[in-house]
């Protein structure tokens, strides 16, 4: 397994699952040895100083408890953001987490419950179980009847509640929890296990599971039963899966490495010391990818505030969702068990409307995207007489820069095994034919970050024939741009690129904002009080 386990040391004797665990994150070793909070790597990693909020839910609840817990106004409760002790808020997050709270407290106002009693601790459940202790708690917020009967246990949702996106076993989870939980505060350190204030379970009747939608629309019941009923529904959706949890699985790397402890034991991410050009001993680490590096270069606040996954709202053109389905028709062609060479045949059967995953074209651009597609013919690997004997179709690769404390993320559209080498390819869907390519790695950094890593053996291939593949669709033709991993210069330049993209990123520590006309296409322009807008740009 790329994690050893027998590398880990630590008390294992405490196993803690909340209702995060069924969606933080796709690593199951993460997520396994977040359960066993006293186990780590003999080698821990540095995290270093947090130099901006990166828990968006936690400035809403700091609101919340303001108002509920404190009595404090709603206007006075967002007065005080990001007044209280810890790492200081960007002005984005705060206007986002003012919306949030005064968002929560507009849908609860018209929910018709009888708990109305707001419970500052946790409800834990702690079972003793071959050697072990374990701990069910759930994340959120949570309330009572004046008469103890009923619990409810409220989910806090970005944008608007939604029953079909929340978790089964979260439901479940959370229910178990909230029925038969004893309240404890939250542990202090977190290595340490619940303390219970007192002993037993309450005399319940009625046990609610709530989601909460953080834009103000109504709340939705998830649960609504007896405490019976609610074991019954952890027995069906959530014991089995949580039993399974702490034995871990394949790590899946990508942004959920960030802030893992196992990230000194997991062999699934490479080292490569010097990768972006940086040394800082004391950087937090975060994660990095050439995406962010573009999106930071634009606008600070703007790649800031789309990492902390706020609300957006997608600004996709015409030409921009034809890419789009044009990339995601290529994916799921080359997915195929056989890996079969696509043909002009290919294209899609109604070429003035058609539809790849949950991109949908009509008119001339479903048209240029179909013959994009048909270019695409004479350049699809599958088509050459070469021996591929492995593919990998947008595969996640994730580095560790020790030197900058930074796990860089890459993304390729297609990884394929030729001949014993690695062959890196990136599609771009463009209107115009490909023309100078003397500046191919500046103009696509992603090209200079796949060479790098071809340059660096993260593939672990034959070099020779090894390269970067660059295949540039029109509604005309396709063309092809190779680079070369162990040429010198091209790795020289490579470096450059990446440095330049990366240093400026790395050494923020405020992500202001960079106003101009590329507000009017953020995502995330909603939350940032500096967005240009029609009426002041």
């Amino acid at each position: 397994m790329p994690v050893n386990w027998a590398s880990l040391t630590g008390d294992r004797s405490v196993v803690r699952i909340g209702t995060r665990a069924a969606d933080e994150g796709t690593c199951p070793d993460k997520l396994a040895a977040k359960a066993l909070p006293a186990v780590y790597p003999r080698q821990r990693s540095r995290q270093g100083k947090q130099f901006l909020a990166d828990f968006p839910l936690d400035a809403v609840v700091r609101v919340l408890d303001d108002v509920e817990v404190r009595g404090l106004s709603r206007q006075a409760a967002i007065a005080r953001l990001g007044r209280d002790a810890g790492p200081p808020l960007h002005p984005g997050l705060a206007r986002w987490a003012a919306n949030a709270a005064d968002g929560y407290l507009d849908a609860i106002a018209g929910l018709d419950t009888p708990a109305t009693v707001l419970v500052p601790d946790y409800w834990v459940v702690q079972q003793v179980s071959g050697g072990r202790t374990w701990e069910i708690y759930a994340w959120g917020r949570r309330y009572q009847s004046p008469d103890g009967l009923v619990r409810e246990h409220r989910f806090l949702r970005f944008g608007g509640a939604d029953a079909e996106r929340r978790d089964k076993s979260q439901v479940a989870i959370a229910a178990y929890a909230t029925a038969f939980g004893v309240p404890a505060p939250w542990p202090d350190p977190w290595q340490e296990p619940f303390r219970p204030r007192n002993g037993g379970h309450p005399a319940l009747e009625q046990v609610r599971v709530v989601e909460v939608g953080l834009d103000g629309g109504p709340p939705v019941v998830l649960f609504n039963g007896t405490p019976a009923e609610a074991q019954a529904l952890y027995a069906a959706e959530a014991r089995d899966n949580l039993r399974d949890l702490v034995r871990g699985g394949t790590p899946e790397p990508g942004d959920v490495c960030a802030g893992c402890k196992l990230i000194t034991a997991c062999e699934e991410t490479k080292r490569i010391p010097g990768l972006l050009g940086i040394t800082d001993p004391t950087a937090r680490q975060r994660t990095w990818s050439v995406t962010n590096g573009r999106s930071y270069r634009q606008c600070p606040a703007q790649d800031h505030l789309t990492r902390l996954h706020l609300p957006k709202q997608d600004e996709y053109g015409p030409a921009a969702v034809r890419g789009q389905a044009v990339h995601e028709w290529l994916r799921e062609s080359h997915s195929g068990p056989l890996h079969p060479a696509c043909t002009v045949w290919d294209i899609p059967s109604s070429v003035d409307d058609w539809s790849a995953g949950r991109w949908h074209v009509t008119g001339q651009e479903a048209w240029d995207g179909a013959l994009m597609i048909a270019s695409h013919a004479d350049l699809c690997p599958f088509s050459r007489a070469g021996q591929i004997t492995e593919v990998r179709v947008e595969p996640t690769i994730a580095v560790l820069d020790t030197d900058a404390n930074v796990i860089v993320i890459a993304k390729p559209d297609l990884l394929y095994l030729e001949d014993g080498a690695w062959v890196w390819r990136e599609v771009k869907t463009r209107t115009h034919p490909l023309r100078s390519t003397a500046d191919a790695l500046r103009q696509f950094p992603q090209l200079a970050l796949a060479t790098l890593l071809l340059a660096q053996d993260v593939l672990s291939g034959k070099r020779d024939g090894a390269r970067v593949e660059l295949e540039w669709l029109t509604a005309g033709s396709g063309d092809m741009l190779l680079i070369d991993p162990s040429d010198p210069a091209q790795v020289g330049r490579a470096r450059e690129v990446i440095h330049e993209l990366a240093a400026p990123w790395h050494a923020d520590r405020t992500m202001p904002a960079r106003p101009g006309s590329h507000c009017a296409g953020c995502p995330v322009r909603r939350w940032c009080p500096d967005a240009q807008t029609e009426e002041t740009a």
